[in-house]
């Protein structure tokens, strides 16, 4: 019969010293000499496990037996094997849903400030300046005309390109200064 204290216990059974502590005052782990009885405290931790386990419903009870899902937990169950079926817990769930309406309420936000765009939108008028610039193209003079008419619609392409990400390069630091300016007049 060797006696170990709380703590040494709860370290021996894997659990917190305050839980032990608990089960000592509910007079569920008997003391001997103000320390625990090793053998006879594993036997009742054993015995109270359980009762618990035969008060608990079985996972697939209330639900149709014949189900592959439920079948075959059901004979894990017997088998003595535990079920490995994984649920995400409440929390996670939870706190998956909390940061995907924080980023659509941002969004709506940034709409709101002017900060986003529309990709339709957008694509909608490079298309029309690429039209507009086509046709710039076409109603220049005779000789210069010619020398566009080699060029590919792929090199106008890419040219515009290069000046709608230097139009989209200003656009932001316009938004920056803006938004400087914004926070000066709000700090005021």
């Amino acid at each position: 019969m060797p006696l170990v204290s709380q703590s040494e216990f709860a370290r021996h059974r894997g659990v917190s010293a305050p839980y032990v502590n608990k089960l000592v005052r509910n007079g569920q782990l008997p003391l001997v000499n103000g320390k625990i009885d090793l053998q006879a405290a594993n036997k009742a931790l054993d015995e109270r496990a359980a009762e618990r386990a035969a008060l608990r419903p079985s996972p697939t009870e209330g639900r149709d037996p014949s189900h592959k899902k439920y079948a075959n937990l059901e004979s894990r169950r017997i088998n003595g094997e535990k079920s490995h079926t994984k649920m995400a817990p409440y929390a996670q769930v939870r706190l998956q849903r909390e940061f995907y309406q924080a980023q659509l309420k941002k969004a709506e936000y940034q709409k709101l400030r002017g900060q986003l765009l529309d990709r339709e939108d957008v694509l909608q008028a490079l298309m029309s300046t690429y039209i507009a610039i086509r046709g710039s193209l076409d109603k220049i003079p005779g000789k210069l005309c010619a020398r566009c008419r080699g060029i590919a619609d792929e090199a106008i392409g890419a040219a515009l390109e290069n000046l709608s990400e230097s139009l989209a390069d200003q656009a932001k630091l316009d938004a920056r200064e803006r938004n400087a300016s914004q926070e000066n007049a709000d700090d005021r």
